[in-house]
């Protein structure tokens, strides 16, 4: 499965907060996990992912980096998950397309529909999994929104901080990075443009959010 802009853009936003126990769920080939555990190398990162072919695609990226002591990987879904500890911050970038939006691909399927993960599951099984006073980043479409939002306050978790991403400034949103945690607080809203114009040109802001995860940038 192919890295997104959209991935590494969500992978890349926020900051690590000292938290000791992450937990990456529907990790695919490890892309967040692997970033998690550079932006806080005192935490043990676990990661599951419930497609097999993807799950050893993860192991075989945590062995090759610098941080395989960090890094941990269960090829179970997220409703099969039983552990006695708690996560300080969760990371999910779901399977958020309907059942409709087939792909005639099966691993692609499964990774990209809502059939194997309904999404009041996500919120559930999260704040199960949340430690009192923890994080959980998600990503969402913009369609979707209002419905993650409803969800995840049924579930007892707050909106801490809502990013808009838009692949252009003259464009509508198309997916929003959300923080949630159990305890209340004010929302901080942002807003991030991934190109300039109508071109494939970065925006400054894309760029410095991204900087430390690309080699070099075009033009540079």
């Amino acid at each position: 499965m192919k890295l997104t802009t959209d991935a590494i853009l969500f992978g890349a936003w926020n900051e690590g907060r000292g938290e000791k126990f992450v937990l990456d769920i529907g990790t695919g080939t490890g892309l967040l996990a692997l970033m998690w555990s550079y932006k806080l190398p005192e935490a043990m990162v676990t990661a599951i992912e419930p497609e097999s072919v993807a799950a050893e695609q993860a192991a075989e990226n945590f062995l090759r980096s610098d941080r395989t002591d960090q890094l941990q990987i269960f090829p179970l879904a997220l409703q099969e998950f039983k552990t006695d500890q708690s996560f300080d911050l969760i990371v999910c970038n779901p399977p958020f397309f309907d059942p409709h939006t087939f792909s005639p691909e099966p691993a692609r399927r499964q990774a990209r529909t809502r059939i194997s993960l309904r999404p009041e599951e996500i919120f559930h099984h999260s704040l199960r999994l949340l430690a009192a006073g923890g994080r959980m980043l998600l990503l969402w479409p913009a369609s979707d929104l209002d419905n993650a939002i409803q969800l995840a306050e049924s579930s007892g978790l707050k909106l801490h901080r809502l990013m808009q991403v838009k692949s252009r400034p003259s464009h509508p949103a198309h997916i929003y990075f959300m923080e949630f945690s159990d305890r209340p607080g004010t929302l901080l809203k942002e807003q991030v443009c991934i190109y300039s114009g109508s071109g494939n040109t970065y925006s400054p802001e894309f760029m410095d959010l991204t900087r430390a995860y690309y080699l070099r940038f075009p033009g540079e």
